[in-house]
């Protein structure tokens, strides 16, 4: 159908260069007389009307990059966490006890046993078994290849299996 439309745009457009150019040659083709600025606006009104046809029955442009809003959401969703886990830290360090495995990272260590009593009501849309960082539950399911963070405390359930050897921390290599 639009390519009927384009032809009969062309056609339009052909004549309308002629019925300026020429405006005689139209006359004898319409065999009815009409002025330059007549023929001019009757086939510019009929330009615009085919314009409007083609744009409407033209088929919607489809764009393929949904694999990219999906990582783009990933991200949106794991940045903000290492905003939110400071905030807390101040409270009670010494409450629970620290992690024994991550005595190296310090600065990731202290904000957890802070953040995780305040995990399950300030964090929505962050999963509680990763109480130091925000992870969204699945679907999908997430590897270590698909999150930023590394060497962070796991709780179980642990849903996306970061904690392989079941050691409290996941992503460690």
């Amino acid at each position: 159908m639009s390519s009927v439309l384009a032809l009969l745009l062309l056609i339009t457009l052909v004549l309308l260069i002629v019925s300026l150019v020429k405006p005689g040659l139209l006359n004898r083709i319409i065999k009815r007389e009409l002025s330059r600025k007549q023929s001019s606006l009757g086939l510019g009104a009929i330009l615009i009307i085919l314009f409007v046809l083609i744009g409407i029955t033209a088929p919607p442009n489809e764009k393929s990059g949904s694999k990219v809003k999906g990582e783009t959401a990933t991200q949106e969703i794991a940045s903000p966490s290492p905003e939110n886990s400071p905030t807390p830290s101040p409270s009670p360090l010494t409450s629970s006890p620290s992690p024994s495995p991550s005595p190296a990272k310090t600065v990731v260590s202290s904000p957890s046993p802070t953040t995780q009593p305040n995990s399950s009501s300030a964090r929505s849309g962050c999963d509680s078994s990763y109480p130091t960082v925000c992870i969204a539950p699945p679907p999908p399911d997430l590897d270590c290849k698909d999150v930023s963070y590394k060497r962070f405390k796991v709780l179980p359930p642990d849903p996306h299996n970061f904690d392989g050897n079941h050691d409290g921390v996941g992503c460690e290599r």
